[in-house]
């Protein structure tokens, strides 16, 4: 059970209800239980390990038994007009990510599903709780859609400030609570909660005895006193290399820890742009292995207009585990009629968020083009391109939980990668991974390329006719 924006329910029944809702009805119940495998909230938020029984061939032809006759849709959908009151409709938001449900905004467009690509009124979101939304008709004399019609997004409303939610662990004291509380009031960009009330995006605690001995025998150095301050994902493992020295203040360890929030803060942002189930464009990401009999295809996302059929090879469902350094690389395809400009990012086990894609060549990021109807690998074969010369550049960096966010765009996005190649410069960069010293200035910067102003200044449009971005999320080991 977790605490989500505005509402509990179990982790594994609310990411398998909201990808069902997203996605088309057609997905197999094992490609069901094996995208939300690598989806990253599963790896945070619990230790569980969900399990598929069944046959290999009964789990590979199953279709999911959909209870309700909207689902019958030929594509996914946000969620379903519930309740119409006057000139106002609820309407519940099941098929919106996670990820993006926490910094929607008032002003997103929804429309039916069946009614994409006409001119019909448009629903602008007016307030939500929790999954519950008030929407009203754009034009006021508009008739609402009838109760009961699935909704899909149009266009959605980001904001740029959105803050890092930080938990008390259980572990603190009540003064220590006080201190830390007052010391992450003076950093503008986060604000604190209680994890038991309210969705956080990690926690503040102690490394108490128990926790270190288990890194110790992982082969961590950890202080055994039990007074050392760390960061935690909602499941409360520790987020790697988080630890202090052992005495060491409270107020102190928030000044130490502000850097690593700041990238908390920047994937957090970055994250709200998922829009795999809307997106316009056609495009199919395959991270892949070297098996006996050739490449692999483990893991795949894909839009919802991506012409990729063919099922994977089948798998045990499960966070997909990878070794250190294990060879493994992403293909894209882009099925669009348009060119994509891309960049790849990766949110490690450190909390740390990189940019794999494009990378740093003689101080200059080159433009990563997915060219239309057409395939890109990554890490490129080519020796000059600037990846490590060994193709481990996805299993690189430290163990544990590994996020790959990958924004595809039909825009350049000439400014980010201007802003990437100063960074790279900064701190004397020559190749992938890029460990980024200013995370929310990239993230602003993205953000900033990806969407288009609004009449108030912190907000911003995502139009998903231009903008694909999708998350894949596996652990090295």
């Amino acid at each position: 059970e977790a605490t989500w924006s505005g509402f509990t329910a179990g982790v594994l029944t609310y990411l398998l209800t909201q990808y069902l809702w997203e996605v088309t009805p057609a997905t197999r119940a094992y490609t069901a239980f094996s995208q939300i495998s690598s989806r990253r909230e599963l790896g945070a938020l619990t230790c569980q390990h969900p399990a598929v029984a069944g046959s290999q061939p009964q789990l590979q032809g199953g279709s999911p038994y959909f209870m309700h006759p909207i689902l019958a849709a030929t594509q996914g959908a946000a969620g379903v007009i519930q309740e119409i009151k006057g000139n106002r409709a609820q309407v519940w938001l099941g098929g919106i990510p996670p990820a993006v449900l926490c910094g929607l905004q008032n002003g997103t467009l929804l429309t039916s599903v069946s009614e994409i690509g006409t001119d019909l009124p448009l629903l602008s979101l007016r307030s939500r709780n929790g999954l519950y939304a008030q929407v009203a008709s754009v034009e006021n004399e508009a008739a609402l859609p009838t109760q009961g019609t699935a909704v899909q997004e149009r266009a959605r409303i980001l904001s740029q400030s959105l803050k890092l939610v930080v938990g008390l662990d259980e572990s603190l004291g009540r003064i220590e609570k006080v201190d830390i509380t007052s010391a992450l009031a003076g950093l503008n960009w986060t604000e604190t909660a209680n994890p038991r009330e309210r969705q956080v995006d990690c926690l503040l605690g102690r490394i108490t005895p128990q926790v270190a001995e288990t890194l110790q025998g992982w082969g961590a150095s950890v202080p055994v006193s039990g007074d050392a301050y760390g960061l935690f994902w909602g499941g409360r493992e520790l987020v790697l290399n988080s630890f202090g020295s052992s005495g060491e203040a409270a107020g102190s360890a928030v000044q130490r820890l502000s850097y690593r929030m700041q990238h908390l803060l920047a994937a957090k942002r970055i994250r709200t742009t998922l829009n795999g189930g809307c997106s316009d464009l056609a495009l199919t990401v395959n991270l892949s292995m070297e098996g006996e009999q050739g490449t692999i295809p483990v893991l795949r996302q894909q839009t919802s207009r991506s012409s990729v059929q063919e099922p994977l090879s089948f798998r045990a469902v499960g966070l997909a585990q990878f070794a250190a350094g294990q060879p493994l690389h992403l293909v894209l395809q882009n099925d669009s009629d348009h060119d994509l400009s891309v960049i790849l990012l990766s949110f490690d086990g450190r909390g740390q968020l990189n940019v794999l894609s494009p990378a740093p060549n003689g101080g200059q990021s080159l433009p990563l083009i997915v060219r239309a109807q057409s395939t890109l690998d990554i890490p490129s074969p080519d020796p000059g391109s600037g990846y490590r010369s060994f193709p481990d550049l996805l299993t690189c960096q430290p163990g544990g939980l590994m996020e790959l966010l990958l924004v595809a765009s039909t825009r350049s996005l000439q400014p980010t990668l201007d802003l990437i190649s100063a960074i790279s410069r900064e701190i004397g960069a020559t190749q992938a991974p890029l460990y980024l010293n200013r995370p929310l200035d990239l993230a602003g910067m993205l953000l900033s390329d990806l969407t288009h102003p609004t009449s108030d200044a912190d907000q911003r449009q995502l139009d998903h006719q231009e903008t694909a971005t999708l998350s894949m999320a596996y652990s090295v080991i």
